[in-house]
């Protein structure tokens, strides 16, 4: 058991540093080829987007993630069986129903408020909702039947590899089809429908036979209320998450959006190796605080983890504190160097979230999920007052400020929160000195 959850976990870190890669190649495919107006444009539609998915994203793939794990084990295939029908219809259904009010909203904003590039996007948006949704919930179901590696491949390695083969091969086609950032979410819906295609197969193909030669059975009750806290929870982090990029697109110009886009993706991967560990490590903080209760092993696990993320942190901080416009300039093209500041106040945020170590996870894996989510709200408040304040006056330096103020607030509640509920120190200080004293004891 324990081999298999270091396994899967290797695995899952590999394909998320793998899509991580492609992801930021295609942000420097796009950004060269959008330039900064184009580039904030398409970033604030797939805000947009992000924000519509919640209930997807977070509620009804969650519920198909935890409840098709429960019916899997006590073999209930009728359940099973209504659980996934009903799913994959909500999936489409809710894609098409947020598809209709963003453009409705769209079309609303256009002809009583202002015409502007910013509201054909929101428009344009909702094709990445609607192909969005379906793949949340077929995703969710292969994760609660334990095929994490397999719910993987679709969004994280199908879409962003047939993305990029789109966005390359879409100008050499006898269309002559013009890169700009309504053909981009065009070509963007196109993978999502393709990864979304590729998950269906996978459930079709994996699910445990059975389950074809029963009659459904429907608890829509009991889906519904389990998903509405969850999507509640998920759009307090998607606008903790979005909140910049989305403010800027309404009290900035485009151009600033596409600047401060690059410089935040390019400060996310101080983030990296954290994310990788977290991945990793996320199995044996359950069984050694739950099941062994052995707080001596999990406390040198978490600062021994943390250490190794900080160690392998530090040599982006540093290149981007030396050659930050330079990289900005090679990466992205030289239009986005003008975000060297931007990407020195983002990496300050990224660098203390890294040094406070696994805050998130470590509520989330010994049951105070309800701090963790606390943590977002406030985070989430205090990034949108401080949007509001600072983007008209300083542009995306005043976003920059807002994200690493509400970062660094956000990490000093979770500290103190892991060690008043835990006694844990999950910060890559610890307190070896504490816990060996104890061991000698």
């Amino acid at each position: 058991m324990k081999n298999h959850l270091t396994t899967t976990g290797l695995r899952t870190g590999g394909i998320h540093a793998i899509s991580i890669t492609l992801q930021f190649l295609i942000a420097a495919i796009l950004a060269r080829k959008l330039e900064p107006a184009g580039y904030g444009l398409y970033s604030f539609a797939l805000a947009i987007a992000a924000l519509a998915t919640v209930p997807s994203q977070f509620g009804l793939a969650n519920v198909a993630l935890r409840f098709s794990a429960f019916y899997d084990a006590k073999n209930n295939f009728a359940l099973l069986r209504g659980l996934k029908n009903r799913v994959m219809q909500w999936g489409f259904s809710y894609g098409a129903l947020a598809g209709i009010i963003l453009i409705t909203s769209s079309y609303l904003a256009k002809i009583t408020i202002y015409d502007s590039p910013v509201i054909f996007s929101l428009a344009w948006s909702s094709l990445v909702v609607i192909t969005a949704s379906p793949l949340h919930a077929l995703t969710g179901l292969l994760r609660g039947l334990r095929f994490t590696t397999l719910s993987q491949i679709p969004e994280y390695l199908i879409r962003p590899i047939f993305f990029i083969l789109l966005i390359i091969s879409a100008p050499l086609t006898p269309f002559y089809i013009t890169i700009n950032p309504h053909t981009t979410l065009i070509l963007h819906a196109f993978s999502l429908s393709l990864a979304c295609f590729t998950a269906w197969f996978f459930v079709r193909k994996y699910f445990p036979p059975p389950i074809f030669n029963v009659q459904p059975i429907y608890e829509n009750k009991s889906w519904i209320l389990s998903a509405a806290p969850l999507s509640l929870m998920g759009a307090t982090l998607i606008t903790n998450n979005q909140a910049d990029t989305i403010m800027l697109g309404w009290l900035a110009t485009p151009g600033e959006v596409g600047t401060y886009r690059v410089a935040s993706q390019l400060a996310s991967t101080v983030s990296i190796p954290l994310i990788i560990i977290n991945i990793i490590i996320a199995p044996h903080i359950t069984r050694l605080h739950t099941l062994d209760k052995n707080i001596i092993n999990l406390q040198r696990l978490l600062t021994s983890s943390i250490r190794i993320a900080f160690l392998c942190s530090t040599p982006i901080v540093i290149c981007y504190i030396i050659f930050g416009s330079r990289l900005l300039a090679a990466i992205f093209g030289q239009p986005y160097s003008t975000a060297e500041t931007v990407l020195l106040l983002l990496t300050l945020g990224q660098t203390i979230n890294v040094f406070s170590g696994s805050v998130g996870l470590i509520l989330n894996m010994t049951g105070n999920e309800s701090l963790a989510a606390k943590g977002v709200l406030i985070a989430a408040i205090t990034n949108i007052i401080l949007n509001l304040a600072l983007i008209p006056l300083y542009g995306a330096k005043g976003a920059a400020i807002a994200t690493t103020a509400s970062t660094i607030l956000w990490n000093i509640y979770l500290v103190n929160a892991v060690y008043c509920r835990t006694g844990l120190y999950s910060t890559i200080i610890g307190n070896m000195r504490k816990f060996s004293s104890h061991e000698k004891a």
